[in-house]
């Protein structure tokens, strides 16, 4: 039976872990919202390469997660900050795929016309980095209040996003020689509305570590 002190300290390294890498998440968000701005080949690769990075932060918290489960048998809070690390990681690695998916985009398609064919993208892309700096602080800080705070902001982007999509009907209308330029800016604008969903729902498992309620439900 491994003793007390040393289930707490696997219980805060997982903590420590998952900061990290929704810190890594939160510099992958910075640096897709300078190559949506000012796209550029090399900083695409890179952040291709960080979303690498991401991808094993994912698979080492997974694992510390699955042996606390096996090993220690966790249960109350603790069961629920175990349960909470295994659906957090699978959000934050999303967010990291998609903004390699956009990092993509921004090297085979001219930019220039997104904020003018598409005006509502910039407070989009604003209100994303915002609620990625803010989830990062309220995952180091276990702060429930700025969780709730943050994933309310999710209604923004997705009345941004319907915006964005009545605008490149009306692009397309009045422009079907470049359906697939118009269609890589709704992909754009589709990408961040699933980053900030990502974003909510890590929002709601911050929630559910600190109530074990989830969708009204009491689960833990």
């Amino acid at each position: 039976m491994v003793t007390r002190k040393k289930f707490d300290y696997e219980i805060n390294h997982l903590k420590k872990d998952i900061g990290e890498m929704a810190e890594a998440v939160n510099e992958t968000v910075h640096t897709m919202e300078a190559l949506i701005k000012h796209p550029d080949v090399s900083q695409s690769k890179e952040l291709v390469e960080h979303d690498k990075y991401i991808n094993e932060l994912q698979k080492n918290i997974e694992t510390r997660c699955l042996s606390l489960l096996l090993k220690q048998q966790p249960v109350a809070r603790d069961l629920r900050l175990v349960s909470t690390g295994l659906k957090v990681v699978t959000d934050l690695e999303r967010i990291g795929d998609q903004c390699a998916d956009i990092a993509e985009i921004t090297v085979l398609t001219k930019m220039d016309d997104l904020y003018t064919k598409l005006p509502h993208i910039a407070s989009m892309l604003e209100h994303i980095v915002e609620m990625m700096e803010q989830l990062t602080a309220a995952v180091k800080n276990e702060d429930v209040e700025l969780a709730r705070e943050t994933r309310q902001k999710d209604q923004k982007i997705n009345a941004l996003f319907d915006k964005c999509k009545k605008d490149v009907v009306i692009l397309i209308k009045q422009d079907e020689e470049n359906i697939d330029y118009y269609l890589d800016f709704l992909m754009i604008s589709k990408y961040l509305e699933k980053i900030g969903d990502h974003i909510k729902n890590v929002c709601e498992w911050i929630e559910f570590n600190e109530t074990g309620m989830i969708d009204n439900f009491k689960l833990v």
